[in-house]
């Protein structure tokens, strides 16, 4: 491999680990709900997620975890992308949660304790909203039921 195309690769891989969001929380709760106006959702087995995102810095959503029979969601920063509202569907099915799992949805903060999520719409606007979630949330929620 000539030196040429070995740094240019090395430069990539700098520049994408330096723009990919971490596992963690970058964001705490409190910031999500205020400056992104994010809500949540929750209809059957999917959980909504929508934020309202600055262009050029969006909120990258990460699968919820069952953590002690609490849904757990948390969330990075990638430094790319359109502002405006972006809307995160997720199955819940596969975690295997308690039937009451809305009440028990958490938010993992930047130093890893748990924030509960306080309001989760169950309205009709939430089964509208999840009615529009990629075809694959709807067939893995279909799929994992008995």
């Amino acid at each position: 491999m000539t030196r040429a195309l070995r740094s240019s690769l090395v430069l990539a891989v700098l520049g994408i680990s330096a723009c990919s969001p971490t596992t963690s929380s970058m964001v705490g709760y409190a910031s999500v709900r205020a400056d992104r106006e994010a809500r949540f959702f929750a209809v059957g087995d999917t959980l909504v997620m929508t934020v309202r995102d600055p262009p050029g810095v969006v909120l990258v959503p990460y699968p919820p975890t069952l953590d002690e029979g609490r849904v757990v969601v948390n969330a990075g920063l990638a430094s790319v992308g359109d502002g405006g509202v972006h809307v995160h569907c997720f199955d819940v099915a596969q975690l295997a949660p308690p039937t009451d799992w809305p009440e028990r949805l958490y938010w993992r903060e930047p130093d890893h304790t748990l924030s509960r999520v306080a309001e989760v719409d169950r309205s009709d606007a939430a089964r509208a909203l999840a009615a529009k979630c990629p075809a694959e949330v709807k067939t893995s929620r279909a799929s994992s039921r008995p």
